[in-house]
């Protein structure tokens, strides 16, 4: 009986051993795939926070994108290569794409400006602002799904 319970208790410890040999060579293949992951998850979140302001606030004027948004477009792209994960790192650049877009269609912020009281409706300048702003919404709805899909990614290669 000495004997079965030993045999029992050393399969038992061989078990737990691969187990967790399996679960640590499971987290190194996920490391080597994306590399530290802490900065990306990030840069991700910070973009996807943006893009729901955007998209909340019914776009965003010039000067949200300077100030402490100012060098995200650049941190994504400097980002992107750094996944050995080939569809992380398009999603990276497409987001970091999404933002410099999103920038593109910003109007610029609105200073004192004079108003004809006797022209019927909107300025064309007004209508020209609305338009940009529209454009930069549906850029950022989209970009909300694409950082959605870049931290699903990340989520999966941390699991595997």
């Amino acid at each position: 009986m000495t004997t079965a319970a030993a045999l029992v208790a050393i399969a038992i410890s061989l078990l737990a051993l691969g187990s967790s040999e399996l679960r640590w060579r499971a987290q190194r293949k996920g490391l080597r795939a994306v590399g530290p992951a802490g900065d990306i998850r990030s840069a991700i979140t910070q973009a996807r926070r943006c893009f729901e302001d955007i998209v909340a606030l019914g776009g965003r004027d010039a000067s949200y994108f300077h100030g402490e948004h100012e060098g995200l477009g650049q941190h994504l792209l400097d980002l992107a290569p750094r996944p050995r994960d080939a569809m992380l790192a398009i999603r990276l650049a497409r987001i970091a794409e999404a933002w410099a877009d999103a920038f593109a269609y910003a109007p610029a912020k609105r200073g004192g400006r004079v108003v004809n009281l006797a022209a019927p409706g909107p300025s064309a300048a007004d209508v020209e602002r609305q338009r940009k702003r529209s454009f930069q919404c549906e850029v950022a709805r989209d970009a909300r799904e694409l950082c959605q899909g870049a931290l699903d990614r990340l989520n999966e290669l941390d699991i595997a």
